[in-house]
């Protein structure tokens, strides 16, 4: 089956950021982009070739911490050209990787099966407990 977006050979998760302080260390003629994490169906080696600018990414981060008491390390949903994105922010101001907009919604619908699936069977559990 072949990939719907796509694939080149290029790995698909690039190296996380580094702290806050290193992001203004880039010269500003250096754009780095950060692909998207998702590699479908590890049988067909398809990855995703959407990529995002990294200091889009690390940007909309530095807004969560600074609104939020981001105590760990965790997914957060942004914004970016009209398209909903989710990446993985650290403590540190770092980024850890990116899903598209596509496998986003893939990944939380996915996660939202999951969960109905974990409630229908609570009872049975509970009868064990």
């Amino acid at each position: 089956m072949e990939c719907p977006i796509g694939a080149d050979g290029a790995p698909a998760v690039s190296a996380p950021s580094g702290s806050r302080e290193d992001v203004g260390a880039q010269a500003p003629d250096v754009q780095t982009e950060l692909r998207c994490v998702w590699t479908g169906d590890p049988a067909s080696g398809c990855s995703c070739t959407s990529s995002i600018p990294e200091h889009a990414v690390i940007a909309a981060w530095r807004r969560e911490l600074e609104r939020f008491d981001v105590l760990a390390d965790r997914f957060f949903r942004f914004t970016w050209q009209n398209h909903v994105w989710l990446a993985y922010g650290l403590v540190d101001g770092g980024v850890r990787g990116v899903h598209c907009p596509p496998h986003r919604a893939e990944r939380e619908q996915r996660t939202v099966a999951a969960s109905s699936r974990i409630d229908e069977h609570a009872g049975a559990f509970a009868l064990y407990a």
